[in-house]
């Protein structure tokens, strides 16, 4: 009996042995194998190549200095976007907040709306761009006159950068939001109602 305990505790060290060796084999093919060895030179190569890069770059920054010489221009058109990007925020947050009422209002769950909350402010905000560069305002503007005069005038007058227009552009990218919003849950709700019955 003893010795049969013996020959099943020297086969189970055994087999931890070979456990061991194995792993051991293993990790070693995984740090000097083919693949690392080309991994390593993929980065060698890439490093090489930032250098040369950046090195060119600096020769020809040595030679002309005045390369770093920013345009007035440039900078005009820098300015205009800084400006334009924390102005888009405005409507970008009505947006979603417009979104966000019409989920709420659907008794939908928020998590998995999430995304349709942001697109919708994305939206919004492209809405805001239209009206506030007159583009939309011309695109609308030839039907309108079709149906009246007057109407036409005043879509043609009509200056986003009014004081009081603040609160009609706001109006607009909230109702954007719900609009584009709206669409989505409509159609998904649409799709569980078919496919509950």
């Amino acid at each position: 009996m003893d010795n049969k305990i013996s020959q099943l505790e020297s086969a189970s060290s055994n087999n931890q042995f070979k456990d061991s060796d194995a792993k051991e084999v293993t990790q070693n093919e995984k740090i000097t194998g083919p693949f690392p060895i080309k991994l390593a030179y993929k980065r060698i190569i890439n490093l090489y190549g930032v250098t040369a890069v950046l090195f060119g770059l600096g020769y020809i920054a040595y030679l002309n200095p005045q390369i770093f010489i920013i345009q007035g221009a440039t900078l005009q058109i820098w300015n205009q976007a800084i400006n334009a990007v924390i102005l888009l925020i405005v409507p970008f947050l009505l947006g979603c907040l417009g979104a966000y009422a019409r989920v709420l209002l659907a008794g939908e769950l928020l998590s998995s709306y999430r995304k349709i909350i942001l697109s919708s402010g994305i939206l919004a905000t492209f809405s805001w761009m239209g009206i506030k560069s007159k583009v939309f305002l011309a695109l609308l503007s030839p039907y309108v006159e079709k149906a009246s005069a007057k109407a036409s005038e005043s879509i043609s007058q009509f200056t986003p950068e009014n004081e009081n227009a603040f609160y009609s552009m706001a109006l607009v990218a909230v109702m954007v939001g719900m609009f584009s919003s709206n669409i989505f849950i409509f159609v998904n709700q649409r799709v569980k109602q078919l496919t509950n019955t």
